[in-house]
């Protein structure tokens, strides 16, 4: 029994009716990149993407500010627009655009508080299998407004030795109010790293 992957749903599962089975596509394929830095003396970057395949073709803008305004928030805006056949029972075209704030504070930097908005636009088209998506997900719109408050005194983040990373995520949109609370504690036994490191890649 197969299943499809349908951007913004669940996976679809195909029954018994239809069988799965995969076709590989030669044909040119393009990528461009621009970037431009320290904008207007202040080192806010704009940066520009395209890739354009037979299958795939993507455009996306960002533009960071590290000093928004002259304050002590940093800011992040991007924009993206997609149209992909890489599925063959339908056409997705892609939209999403998103604005967040960041500021970091606390003695040591350990602390960060982020905020933001985000919209995103999915719509199927082309579908091959009338039954694989209902009517009100072929076409959905979706925007956000989330806050999130992060404490991190890992000593190193892809690497940590002690510490901890903790979370505390808000966001609402259109389907209710989420809030997701994390507590990641990393650290190592002193007595293990010193009695043998040999095992100083053990985490406990």
């Amino acid at each position: 029994m197969g299943s499809v992957i349908v951007p913004g749903l669940p996976p679809v599962s195909l029954g018994n009716k239809f069988t799965v089975s995969q076709k590989s596509f030669i044909g040119p394929r393009g990528s461009l990149q621009l970037a431009r830095h320290n904008i207007r003396g202040r080192a806010e970057t704009a940066t520009l993407g395209l890739v354009a395949s037979r299958l795939d073709q993507r455009i996306s803008f960002t533009y960071a500010d590290p000093d928004l305004h002259g304050s002590s928030w940093s800011s992040l805006f991007s924009l993206s627009a997609e149209r992909t056949s890489q599925n063959p029972i339908f056409t997705a075209l892609l939209e999403q655009t998103s604005f967040q704030v960041e500021k970091s504070f606390g003695r040591k930097r350990t602390q960060k508080l982020i905020g933001g908005y985000s919209y995103q636009r999915t719509d199927l088209r082309n579908i091959l299998i009338p039954e694989l998506v209902l009517p009100q997900d072929q076409n959905v719109k979706l925007s956000t407004v989330y806050g999130r408050y992060v404490r991190d005194t890992r000593d190193k983040p892809l690497d940590a030795h002690h510490g901890q990373y903790q979370s505390v995520n808000f966001g609402r949109d259109s389907r209710g109010v989420r809030i997701d609370e994390q507590l990641h504690a990393l650290f190592r036994a002193e007595r293990i790293l010193q009695a043998d490191p040999a095992v100083a890649d053990v985490g406990e």
